[in-house]
């Protein structure tokens, strides 16, 4: 009988190391003992999974094996119920089936006018020369085009109080885990007192559009009327958890996306002059629009280059539900694995001078010369991010225009601390100059 393996890995408990700094200390890990660590974090057994092949058996050829569950995602079953970003097994499957249509390229390409049009909007009350958080300003935008996509016209104002008691709630609680502590000091109340809030709002619109015989193109109004193969559509506590997955997938991961890409060009002035140049040529200062996406692909390197070194989703974890080998490694039932995108993406092996910035290296297909999950900052397989050709098309819709309209300009020799919220946060923020071209 073949004698399965053990990973290596550091020994002894190392919650408190991850805690200090989670990037470096599964950066720290992969270095030291390769493409798969055993781990003790909070007392559970834990991998890092590194290579590719690996994230592929978890997230592909062994997927109904791995399950969003443990410490990584309990935290935010709260916040988001059972939802797209939550929910497992045949809830999950009628939710996806149910939701596909809304995010089919069409339906997703005739909101392209309506994202330059809600960045043009905010960004025409900047001032030149004034200084902005760019990550507040990014998540604003991004915020009003998926409240704008979600529910049309049912949100004729109030936008931002929809995307601010959400950012809040998620900023809170990333430090706090309210729902797991009593509520004994004032803070804790606020906080729950902003989260049933935000569900009331929802609800309230659920219930008016259900109401309602006006006929709207919104994604809410697709998700009301999708049915399954029983003819059943969704509930108000269906709608209401998919609502909230839409939501934070939908601008959280555009508007960090932004953010670094900012960060990025401001390190390496030579690639945002190659981007003006691109967007000059295909715009000529007019307003972007979907049928200009193909003809912008330096634009689109950008973005991909921005989430190799700083994915908006840096890292995530599975829990095993049965015993499983992989490459001769045994897998326990319970044990939690991380993918981290952090580390796999800045690996030599597929990535040439893997800390620099040059969006260069996606020229010649890149994506499909590399191994197949050595890039997956929207994760992969059958939990492929429902709205990833939706960010895309959104993040580069919003950088051509603000490239062309704008010069951003964050100071080269400042350098935020990312942080480890259920995304990657700059940490304290984005300061930047504005100026008019």
């Amino acid at each position: 009988m073949t004698q399965l393996k053990r990973p290596p890995g550091p020994g002894g408990r190392n919650f408190f190391e991850y805690a200090r700094n989670p990037l470096y200390f599964f950066m720290r890990m992969a270095r030291t003992y390769g493409d798969i660590v055993e781990l003790s974090i909070r007392n559970e057994p834990s991998y890092l999974l590194v290579h590719p092949d690996y994230i592929e058996y978890v997230l592909v050829l062994n997927h109904r094996n791995f399950i969003k569950h443990g410490f990584f995602w309990d935290q935010w079953r709260p916040v988001f119920g059972e939802g797209l970003l939550t929910s497992e097994g045949d809830v999950w499957k009628r939710q996806r089936t149910l939701a596909q249509p809304a995010f089919h390229r069409d339906r997703i390409n005739a909101y392209s006018k309506m994202m330059v049009d809600i960045t043009k909007k905010i960004t025409d009350e900047w001032k030149d020369g004034e200084e902005r958080d760019l990550h507040q300003d990014m998540m604003r935008i991004t915020s009003q085009i998926v409240v704008k996509t979600l529910f049309g016209a049912d949100i004729e104002s109030g936008e931002e109080d929809l995307g601010s008691a959400f950012d809040v709630m998620k900023q809170e609680g990333t430090v706090r885990k309210p729902f797991r502590m009593p509520t004994a000091d004032e803070e804790t109340v606020e906080y729950q007192n902003i989260f049933e809030r935000l569900d009331e709002r929802i609800y309230n619109i659920i219930r008016r559009r259900r109401s309602s015989s006006q006929q709207t193109e919104d994604l809410l109004s697709m998700l009301m009327e999708a049915r399954d193969e029983e003819g059943t559509g969704m509930g108000d506590k269906e709608l209401r958890d998919v609502i909230m997955s839409i939501f934070f997938a939908g601008h959280e991961t555009s508007a960090l996306a932004l953010t670094w890409t900012y960060y990025l060009l401001a390190q390496n002035p030579g690639v945002e002059e190659k981007l003006l140049q691109e967007v000059t040529a295909v715009l000529s200062g007019r307003l972007p629009e979907a049928q200009d996406l193909h003809k912008l692909k330096y634009t689109e390197w950008v973005i991909l280059e921005s989430m190799r070194l700083y994915p908006p989703s840096y890292g995530f974890g599975r829990e095993a539900v049965n015993d499983c080998v992989m490459d001769g490694y045994e897998i326990p039932a319970g044990t939690n694995v991380f993918l981290i995108q952090w580390v796999t993406h800045r690996d030599p092996r597929w990535f040439d001078d893997p800390e620099k910035f040059r969006p260069e290296r996606w020229d010649n297909d890149l994506i499909h010369k590399i191994p197949r999950f050595a890039y997956f900052p929207f994760s992969g397989g059958p939990r492929l991010c429902i709205g990833n050709n939706f960010g895309m098309m959104e993040t580069v819709l919003m950088l051509a225009y603000l490239i062309q309209t704008f010069r951003i300009a964050v100071a080269p020799d400042y350098h935020p601390t990312p942080f480890t919220s259920i995304s990657l946060q700059p940490e304290p923020g984005m300061p930047a100059m504005i100026h008019r071209r």
